[in-house]
């Protein structure tokens, strides 16, 4: 599993190379990332008393090629390839491969003068513990910013995103012999935020307020088998169910996985440390307050601390 894994990365990285500017890879910037991170509620379940932490760890390499089209905007395509480590759930242990095109453009070259972007970015992702959570998703997001002054950024979007399971991947085979679909995962969503940076000295204070509408997923405890992968009603609105073996551990009871129509609160405040001009020091916590149609709420709280590596 180790050395599939490690050749996946290498053959993804070295394609990604071909593929960027081959005839100036000067201009190509190599980034490399660790990142740690804790989550309280991961499973998402509703109930405080039952919720399930985790320990996260992201390895990401990623190259990225910019080029300018005259003095007001530029193009920048970026691709990477993620594993995600969960140390106490391994059924989520997965590779992400993440490909985006960005354009921004400044109509005016003060200091000032606001900017205006476009990112349009594919993701791939990979569960070898767990078949039904593979597919592949898009998000385009359009947004913009202006300087305040030489410390305050701010910076307004929307958002959408779909991710869809591979139709071939859609048999999981759980406990007590039952099978289910994987089409509880298709889920798409819409998001509105707004953002502030503030720059102390060498490092940056950020935060990020995110409204979200759309598909939610979340668990609930052990149910009948005879309603795993097929749709129910509760409290009048439909929702697709679909077993999950993922959440398997010495003191974890089996889940049911459930997506339902709601929104999201997330609330994002970090700390960016440049310790040189090729490395930097990250530090984020995210707040989640979720809310569903029948009144299935829940909270996620994480603390994200990383490290990440520039090159170019």
């Amino acid at each position: 599993m180790g050395r599939s894994l490690f050749s996946r990365l290498i053959t993804f990285f070295l394609c990604t190379l071909l593929v960027i500017s081959p005839p100036s890879l000067a201009k190509v910037a190599v980034n490399l990332s660790v990142e740690s991170r804790y989550e309280e509620n991961i499973a998402r379940v509703a109930s405080p008393t039952t919720a399930l932490s985790d320990q996260i760890l992201q390895t990401k390499i990623g190259v990225g090629s910019l080029w300018i089209r005259g003095n007001h905007s530029g193009f920048n395509l970026s691709a990477s390839a993620s594993y995600l480590d969960h140390l106490r759930y391994g059924g989520l242990d997965h590779l992400l491969f993440e490909t985006s095109l960005r354009w921004r453009f400044k109509p005016d070259l003060a200091f000032s003068a606001p900017w205006y972007g476009v990112r349009f970015s594919l993701s791939h992702h990979n569960y070898p513990g767990s078949e039904l959570r593979d597919g592949n998703g898009y998000d385009l997001e359009a947004s913009g910013g202006k300087r305040l002054s030489d410390r305050i950024l701010i910076r307004v979007g929307v958002g959408h995103s779909r991710f869809v399971p591979n139709d071939g991947a859609g048999v999981e085979r759980s406990w007590l012999g039952s099978t289910q679909s994987s089409s509880v995962f298709k889920t798409e969503t819409s998001r509105i935020f707004a953002g502030l940076d503030y720059r102390l000295w060498k490092a940056t204070l950020y935060s990020q307020l995110t409204y979200q509408r759309g598909d939610l997923l979340s668990a609930m405890g052990y149910a009948s088998p005879s309603v795993w992968g097929n749709p129910v009603t509760l409290s009048g609105l439909e929702q697709t169910l679909g077993h999950s073996q993922a959440y398997f551990a010495d003191d974890a009871l089996p889940l049911v996985i459930y997506r339902l129509d709601g929104s999201a609160h997330i609330a994002d405040v970090g700390f960016n440390y440049p310790v040189n001009r090729y490395l930097a020091l990250d530090l984020m916590l995210r707040v989640v307050e979720s809310s569903a149609e029948n009144d299935m709420d829940y909270s996620n709280r994480s603390a994200h601390l990383g490290l990440f590596y520039r090159w170019k």
